[in-house]
């Protein structure tokens, strides 16, 4: 892929320690956002089903 950017521009959007760019660092936290809400959205379905107590619930959470 083609960098975007150049020169000052690019080490501005690259993340910090982590050679990744900023499109990179983006689409991993919004893939690990997904995820977190689906376990979360799995978790309510199970304690709408009456499979989790409200308390295990809430510690999991």
């Amino acid at each position: 892929m083609r960098p975007l950017f150049k020169g000052a521009g690019a080490a501005m959007i690259e993340a910090s320690g982590t050679g990744l760019g900023l499109a990179d660092v983006t689409e991993r936290h919004m893939a690990a956002q997904r995820a977190a809400s689906d376990a979360l959205m799995e978790w309510d379905r199970r304690r709408a089903a009456g499979v989790v107590s409200d308390v295990a619930y809430a510690i999991a959470v």
